[in-house]
């Protein structure tokens, strides 16, 4: 199993660029693009909350999913 984040997803969803969201969440642009790309190896979980708080996210199933890594 993997863990895989939904950013790209919800950026489509909300119709954002990472910069907008970078600038609702004071993430750096830096740092939401390798999440973006599902490359990021550790993330904050403040970041987390704050990507939920500004999308209006109460389900986290929304922001990260755990799928099976063999497909």
């Amino acid at each position: 199993m993997k863990v895989v984040l939904c950013v790209r997803e919800l950026l489509e969803k909300h119709n954002l660029t990472q910069q907008e969201l970078s600038s609702m969440t004071g993430i750096a642009q830096s740092t939401i693009s390798p999440m973006v790309r599902n490359v990021k190896e550790r993330v904050d979980l403040d970041h987390i909350r704050r990507i939920a708080e500004a999308l209006n996210i109460r389900d986290m199933n929304e922001i990260i999913r755990i799928v099976d890594d063999e497909n």
